[in-house]
């Protein structure tokens, strides 16, 4: 029977969250109607999660790298290497509800236009909301997030990488996760809104529920302040990658120095480096928007105009 759902799991010295995680995961594939496969990408682990994995669940197809690629990077290996038609991007430390990516696969069906859809996640320790559905607003050269919490099926500018469920035909197309972003955020968000500019939807459910531990990998390889720096940094990338109105593009550069600096504060060395890796990025960032340019079927107006006044600022 061929494989309809291929789930991805990107590991690093995720060692402490497999126990509890994984086996939800394989109850969630259980419960989903469509045959499915579950590869776990190791991204160079130095607490032996691989072979752990593959001694207590054979079921699952482990992949390893020998060198760290980064949450990306390991995400698109294990895609190219994935069998089925859609892929469910779920992060190590998540716990998936039973009927989670049953509830996520249902709206594909009749849907052609769907590219992904994103879950609900809660806090693990408190059952608070972790991730809902985020979208964006843009005005005098920025980007605003924003969150609602929808309690039935919506439209989403924003997929969640790490709970959410997407085509594998387009997400292999469009490139994947965008190797800029390493070591990783925002490259689902540039997804998903490239998504959109291609003229697919983007759907949140939040009765597909997952529970996050919460960003476990990333602070213990970088330490807060620094992934602080690469959020700013990647959501400049984003603006960069994806503005193709010309008052749009044009508003966020007049307004850059500006933001660089509200976002830095006291930190002068982080924004100047900022800058640089702004500016080193350009011919990547050029490349990008030449491969893309010819997909684009909607403009970032009427995009922005769809979520305007929904949500609340974050």
């Amino acid at each position: 029977m061929d494989i309809v759902l291929s789930v991805i799991i990107p590991n690093w010295n995720g060692m402490q969250f497999i126990e509890s995680c994984l086996p939800e995961v394989l109850k969630a594939a259980a419960e989903c109607p469509f045959p499915s496969e579950i590869l776990f990408i190791d991204d160079a682990s130095a607490d032996n999660s691989a072979a752990f994995v593959k001694k207590n669940f054979p079921g699952v197809t482990v992949l390893q790298n020998s060198v760290n690629l980064g949450f990306g990077a390991s995400v698109n290996k294990a895609a190219e290497a994935s069998s089925g038609k859609f892929l469910a991007l779920i992060n190590n430390d998540l716990r998936p509800h039973r009927e989670m990516f049953a509830r996520m696969m249902g709206h594909f069906q009749g849907n052609d236009d769907i590219f992904g859809v994103s879950a609900k996640s809660l806090s693990s320790e408190t059952l608070q909301p972790n991730h809902v559905n985020m979208m964006g607003r843009f005005a005098d050269g920025r980007l605003r997030l924003a969150w609602a919490d929808d309690q039935s099926p919506a439209e989403t500018m924003f997929l969640q990488g790490g709970s959410s469920v997407v085509r594998r035909q387009q997400f292999l197309e469009w490139g994947g996760f965008a190797h800029l972003f390493a070591p990783g955020y925002w490259e689902d968000y540039d997804l998903s809104y490239f998504a959109l500019k291609n003229g697919m939807r983007n759907l949140y459910d939040p009765g597909a529920v997952g529970y996050h531990h919460g960003q476990g990998s990333m602070i213990r390889a970088h330490g807060s302040d620094k992934i602080l720096r690469i959020r700013e940094r990647n959501s400049h990338f984003f603006l960069a990658m994806n503005l193709t109105d010309p008052d749009f593009l044009h508003s966020w550069m007049k307004a850059l120095p500006a933001a660089l600096g509200r976002e830095s504060q006291l930190r002068v060395l982080s924004q100047f480096q900022t800058c640089f890796e702004l500016l080193g990025a350009t011919g990547s960032i050029s490349r990008v928007r030449r491969q893309r340019s010819k997909l684009i079927k909607v403009s970032d107006e009427s995009i922005f105009e769809r979520f305007q006044h929904r949500g609340t600022l974050c």
